[in-house]
């Protein structure tokens, strides 16, 4: 729905995508879409006249980047701009009375636009023109560039350029001087035109040599566009809407493709080989396809149960079901949380039945014990913005995990040891266990002894069936031994008045371990709760040795890690809190 009756004259999209949109028509309407379906009006250029010759709008462009600047230009020499993406309008030019602009186009960053005798170019998006004397025997009908090679067309003359404008060379040998409407440059020298009579005839040397294609309709052709060098779409009269799929080079197809209308086509866009709008006589605006993309999701693999503050890994797997998908992109989350980090791109143009797989790794910051689904939305099209989620994407159920938390443990710490006594350390709460330091007697039981010479710190890993969790005994040197042995400096501070946060506020971002001052050589190794390694250090130094809190150039989740630090031919262990 245009929410206009008027002619619509021309319809572009901006380059970066398929989703914000611009026509304007004949009484100076302008229409813009940000979802590539649903247009409001958003302006109408004021009228000089009721004569066609001047308040037509013929060409229009938007862009999205950089800005939201928007150009048109009105047959009778108008030129507008907008710097708001098609709402406010100003006149930035006015080039007299019987000014015949018939055409918009742009190219390496310049727009074109042309009247009988000028070819009027900017290279600031509208705002400052430029003209170059043009000698064609009758006005402008059609511009089209594709890079620095370029084409125009009159009723009866077809000229081409290669500088981007700058100079421009008469065609000859043209099989037909009919009355042409439509030009198209489809590659660097390739070029067609379109015109009464359903003729359709093109170049593939630069107007060195000239064929005929058979368009099979009498109707008269107004617009002809490429998406790419094989996908092609010419309107025309009385509904007439004709494609290729093979470059267009001998006939078009016109069985299948009639348009539910019976107006006169005139204003084309075709953005890419998948995407395409045209607009109407009667204010009507068709998009093809109706349903360009469908992307089913196969299966999502994922554990059954994952503990929370676990990092796991899983893999979502899709299908193209419909259209083509070009670099499609999807976010996964897991009821509200986003488990993706955002929206995913998997580069690449997927056809109908091609699979895509994704890996990721998450590190599970649900704390509630339940049953929760993941959810998939997905674009088939990374281009489109986050404002398209409810036109391309759609959002299905694909599997649920459950969220488990750690079971209740429990350990013997502190104990308290005179010199040359054994002593038992214990650990409950789990199926399995394993403990870290070398000197205990048996590292995988939950009661194991050990000999110590120094106060130190036992770290344990404990197995449960969802979880798996850290834990510490400390070791003190009992005070009432009949002997004392001195605490040696390997001993580390108490493991809580560790804590750190690595948001880049520049107050307390790295983990500091200061006695290390004094021992320049030395190895530090950081775990997860799990026991995985995730950062080690020879020779921390603090400054620039030093852990900033990150896992794989990622900054990791707030909770409890665990280190070991060996210098002096020992080894200590302890742990820090990363915080918000």
């Amino acid at each position: 729905t245009s929410n206009t009756s008027n002619s619509v004259q021309d319809i572009y999209f901006a380059p970066t995508g398929n989703n914000k949109g611009i026509y304007c028509t004949t009484n100076g309407n302008i229409g813009r879409t940000n979802n590539g379906v649903d247009w409001v009006v958003t302006a109408v250029i004021p009228e000089t006249n009721s004569d066609f010759t001047s308040d037509w709008l013929k060409g229009v462009y938007i862009q999205d980047n950089p800005g939201n600047v928007a150009v048109a230009v009105a047959n009778g020499g108008y030129f507008y701009r907008s710097t708001d993406a098609g709402t406010n309008w100003d006149l930035i030019h006015y080039n007299g009375s019987g000014t015949y602009l018939q055409s918009l186009e742009y190219s390496n960053g310049r727009l074109f636009t042309a009247s009988t005798f000028y070819m009027y170019y900017s290279d600031d998006v509208g705002l400052t023109w430029d003209s170059l004397a043009i000698t064609p025997t009758s006005s402008v009908q059609d511009i089209s560039f594709n890079g620095n090679n370029g084409v125009y067309c009159t009723s009866t003359t077809v000229w081409y350029t290669t500088d981007l404008g700058m100079n421009w060379t008469q065609c000859t040998g043209l099989p037909h001087n009919y009355d042409m409407r439509g030009v198209e440059m489809v590659d660097a020298t390739t070029f067609f035109t379109v015109g009464n009579f359903g003729e359709i005839q093109y170049t593939d040397n630069l107007g060195g040599d000239w064929f005929n294609a058979v368009s099979g309709t009498n109707e008269t052709l107004y617009s002809i566009e490429y998406g790419n060098d094989q996908y092609g779409i010419i309107t025309g009269a009385n509904g007439t809407v004709l494609t290729t799929n093979n470059g267009g080079y001998s006939s078009w197809d016109v069985s299948s493709h009639t348009a539910t209308t019976t107006s006169a086509i005139l204003g084309l866009h075709a953005q890419n080989q998948v995407y395409a709008w045209f607009g109407n006589s009667t204010g009507e605006i068709f998009k093809s396809p109706a349903q360009a993309v469908d992307i089913d999701i196969v299966n999502l693999i994922s554990p059954d149960t994952v503990c929370y503050g676990e990092t796991y890994n899983y893999q979502i797997k899709f299908v193209v079901t419909l259209g083509i998908a070009i670099d499609p992109a999807f976010q996964v989350l897991l009821n509200s949380n986003n488990i993706s980090g955002g929206y995913v791109t998997k580069p690449g143009i997927y056809n109908p039945s091609d699979t895509f797989t994704v890996d990721f790794t998450y590190t599970m910051g649900i704390n509630v014990e339940d049953t929760y689904s993941y959810i998939a939305n997905v674009i088939p099209n990374a281009t489109e913005t986050s404002t398209l989620l409810d036109w391309w994407g759609f959002t299905t159920e694909i599997t649920e995990v459950y969220v488990a938390l750690p079971l209740p443990t429990s350990t013997n710490s502190p104990v308290y040891f005179c010199d040359g006594e054994t002593i038992d350390l214990t650990v409950s709460g789990g199926d399995s266990y394993f403990w870290f330091n070398a000197n205990v007697a048996d590292p995988f039981s939950a009661s194991t002894t050990i000999t110590p010479a120094f106060e130190d710190n036992y770290l344990v890993s404990i197995e449960q069936p969802h979880c798996t969790v850290l834990d510490t005994v400390f070791t003190f040197y009992d005070s009432s031994c009949d002997s004392v042995i001195a605490p040696i400096d390997t001993v580390l501070a108490p493991a809580t008045s560790y804590a750190f946060s690595p948001n880049a506020d520049n107050v307390n971002d790295t983990f500091i371990l200061d006695y290390l001052t004094d021992h320049p050589t030395n190895h530090v190794s950081i775990f997860n709760r799990w026991g995985d390694l995730i950062a080690e250090f020879p020779n921390y130094d603090n400054e620039i040795t030093v852990w900033d809190g990150t896992f794989n150039g990622v900054t990791v989740g707030t909770g409890t890690y665990y280190f070991i630090v060996e210098y002096n031919g020992t080894a200590s262990t302890g742990w820090v809190q990363v915080v918000q």
